[in-house]
């Protein structure tokens, strides 16, 4: 096994493992660099169209440097055989075609993105931490790196406004693409540290994949934080940030050297500009690595200052990111009985049902089962290792008392779940699946016959069931994650057409300026243009920014005048006519039909200084006359 610089060679096992380090690393390389420069552009208030030129330049040059690194030590003469490279290409490809046509929406890109496409309507406005997708009459709120201020939103923005690409497509399909190519290729190297057959680890990717399919038993499992939602990167953290990560620290621990220290942290520099999320799900999972090496592997680790001096300097970018928004950020957010967290679990319990559905844990039977068998089919050194990291990971991060310290102290209600995607789950899966295989290419007639039949069933029962659910009108229970998927088809924007259809009309209908809209329209528009900042985002989310102000009353006018232009039921008009009253410099409204059934409302409206301009889908859309 090579754990220097990736070498050429005519070997179609070490050809493929140069080929399955060097592709996810000459990708992350440039784009972790102009994260970085991001990061330190927000820092420095440089405005948006100087900034974008100054990361699209950090950006070309690193795409440079990545090639020339790869042409310089990665390519040989003759190195790259058709059984290295073609298949795991074609394993890339896979993932790539089914992350690009199984499309789901999601509500959280109504925080991810407004900021960016301000700012791209915007371009002369300073970089830094300022939300300006929703209105106020003074500064605007601010907000270290929580929600709206992702460096990778900003970079893939600033490589929109440099060459003129559309930023949507760049960021539901470009971004979504880019990770799913890559994910194949972390798990084969990461499963190649353990001494494994190179036609084996390609069928053992396959099954895994499967397996991940029928993981999709509630909205947070491991299976729908994967392929369907690439384009967050708190998602391609765990499913492309966490395998790359092991693989290269456990080829570092094997023998230190540049190539894998370099990659390490390449990876985590690059997964702490895709979301804060990996300032604790990163060390957390690196430390139970390193104390696993450390009893499990080579017990002398902890005198080697190469090895632990090393690991501490390539996560250095990491740490001093994380402990700056930690010690910067607001507390309210941190606070479990605050708005933001109070409707979240604080048992473990509690926590443990976001990732699986506690009547039937399927996903953590799964795990369960591949833990054991991956222990089975390891040998004695490498068995240690992964027996140890599966219990310090369990021990330290798992378990009901440490989860109460967590979420108190560490994390948050709606953060401390996550960790239990930190579990080696795709290598225990990868490894199981080796010896899955192994043991039914071994076998004979129809003890073979039957392995393939039971295997069949099991991971297409859950698909097969959703078929079943959906022809007869029943309850859609099936454990699959094709059941959270919107619809399938060539990419394209992850929203639905009627709200597109709708959020386009009323941007027709409205001028630039202040927009009070109803759900869902206030949180499509922010998307779709970065002309009318929102009266009203998110639900809490502008409650949450006034609080931060001290001024929490007005925030919870706006939530009370928000239902009603929602059509919510039961909500009275007076809360809104007091907003009307409160906000002079309103341009538009955007009301959901259900609103006029009490009352004159459009004289209200029109007695205010608004006149109707039109309908769009289920609202009604007035404009001032001011």
């Amino acid at each position: 096994m090579n754990n220097g610089a990736p070498q050429g060679s005519i070997n179609a096992r070490s050809s493929a493992l140069v080929f399955a380090e060097a592709v996810p690393i000459a990708v992350l390389a440039p784009v972790a660099a102009a994260q970085v420069a991001v990061q330190l552009l927000q820092l420095s208030s440089v405005r948006f169209d100087i900034g974008a030129y100054i990361v699209a330049a950090v950006f070309s040059i690193g795409i440079a440097a990545a090639l020339y690194c790869v042409r310089r030590f990665c390519w040989r003469p003759n190195s790259f055989t058709w059984g290295s490279w073609l298949p795991l290409t074609i394993l890339a490809l896979l993932f790539a075609f089914l992350a690009f046509v199984l499309v789901r929406f999601d509500g959280d890109d109504s925080h991810y993105l407004p900021n960016a496409v301000y700012f791209l309507a915007h371009p002369q406005t300073p970089m830094g931490f300022e939300t300006y997708y929703i209105h106020t009459d003074g500064e605007p709120f601010t907000a270290l790196a929580w929600i709206n201020a992702y460096a990778n939103e900003f970079f893939l923005a600033a490589i929109a406004h440099v060459f003129g690409f559309d930023f949507l497509s760049m960021y539901w399909s470009g971004k979504t693409l880019a990770a799913a190519i890559l994910i194949p290729l972390a798990w084969y190297s990461l499963l190649r540290r353990f001494i494994l057959s190179h036609g084996l680890i390609l069928g053992a990717i396959c099954l895994t994949l499967a397996t991940i399919f029928i993981m999709g038993e509630t909205f947070n499992t491991y299976g729908n934080w994967f392929i369907t939602r690439l384009f967050h990167g708190k998602v391609i953290v765990v499913a492309l940030g966490l395998p790359l990560m092991w693989s290269h620290m456990i080829a570092f621990l094997d023998k230190p050297g540049p190539w894998h220290w370099s990659a390490l942290a390449i990876v985590v520099t690059a997964m702490i500009g895709l979301s804060p999320m990996a300032g604790f799900m990163l060390p957390a999972s690196a430390g139970a690595l390193f104390l696993a090496y450390a009893i499990g592997q080579d017990t002398k680790l902890w005198f080697d200052p190469a090895r632990v001096f090393g690991l501490a300097a390539a996560f250095a970018y990491l740490l001093a990111v994380t402990l700056f928004i930690r010690f910067n950020i607001d507390p309210l957010i941190l606070e479990n009985d605050g708005i933001l967290n109070r409707h979240y679990p604080t048992t473990y319990f509690g926590q443990l049902s976001f990732v699986t559905n506690l009547v039937f844990p399927l996903s953590i039977v799964l795990v369960v089962g591949a833990t054991y068998l991956a222990l089975r089919q390891l040998q004695a050194g490498r068995q240690r290792l992964v027996l140890w990291w599966c219990l310090i990971y369990a021990g330290l991060f798992l378990n009901p008392v440490s989860a109460h310290i967590l979420m108190e102290y560490v994390t948050t209600s709606n953060t401390y779940w996550r960790l239990f995607h930190g579990y080696p789950i795709p290598l225990v899966f990868g490894i199981a699946a080796v010896w899955l295989i192994s043991d039914w290419m071994k076998s004979l007639g129809w003890r073979r016959i039957l392995l393939l039949l039971g295997g069949g069933i099991i991971l297409g029962a859950p698909h097969v069931l959703l078929i079943l659910q959906i022809a007869f009108g029943w309850e859609r229970t099936a454990p699959t994650i094709v059941r959270s998927i919107h619809r399938i088809s060539a990419g394209g924007l992850r929203i639905s057409d009627v709200r597109i259809a709708e959020a386009t009309k009323i941007l027709s209908l409205v001028p630039p300026g202040a927009m009070f809209a109803g759900e869902p329209a206030s949180m499509v528009i922010p998307i779709l243009s970065g002309r009318n900042p929102q009266i009203y985002a998110r639900v809490l989310e502008t409650e949450y920014w006034f609080e931060t102000r001290g001024e929490k009353a007005r925030g919870l006018r706006r939530r009370d005048a928000y239902r009603f232009v929602s059509g919510w039921k039961n909500s009275a008009p007076e809360p809104f006519f007091k907003i009307l009253k409160e906000e002079r410099n309103l341009k538009s409204l955007v009301i959901h039909r259900d609103a006029f059934q009490t009352g004159n409302i459009t004289k209200r409206i029109e007695a205010e200084g608004f006149k109707y301009a039109g309908d769009a889908g289920r609202y009604s859309v007035f404009v001032s006359t001011n």
